[in-house]
């Protein structure tokens, strides 16, 4: 078994993410007017570090899911994946809070799992299917 689905994303940070990419793309006009160098050369000077942020701004967006496997959790984000063995995961709850995390939606879910003996953390993921989600995820 294994079930992939993809992170659920709100409008409003599709709104932002955009107005972000205009913005990294009308900055070489920005810079050509204040510094008053041929336009061609603000693009040169600003094509490198625009692409990188605009990248860097929508990588997470592409690439953030979540896959269930027989034995694992394993969360997609960017460039990097977590793997948390089903096995430690403790509780699955809803969750509105606003820190951080490979969730594009605040519509989350808080994953609480064991690391150690007397260690437990957290991570918020924001599923399309809440409901699909959680019940595969109970399904061991």
């Amino acid at each position: 078994m294994c079930i992939r689905d993809s992170s659920k994303i709100d409008n409003w940070l599709i709104i932002i993410f955009v107005m972000g990419s205009i913005a990294l793309l009308v900055s070489p006009f920005i810079y050509h007017r204040h510094k008053h160098i041929p336009l061609v050369q603000s693009y040169f000077v600003l094509f490198f570090p625009t692409v990188f942020a605009l990248v860097l701004m929508w990588l997470p967006v592409f690439k953030t899911s979540y896959q269930l496997t027989q034995m694992d959790l394993i969360i997609h984000s960017g460039f990097s994946n977590t793997v948390i063995p089903r096995n430690t995961i403790i509780d699955v709850k809803p969750s509105h809070r606003l820190i951080a995390s490979p969730a594009l939606s605040l519509d989350r879910l808080d994953i609480s799992y064991q690391v150690k003996p007397n260690k437990i953390e957290h991570i918020l993921v924001s599923p399309e299917n809440k409901n699909d989600f959680i019940q595969h995820l109970n399904l061991r």
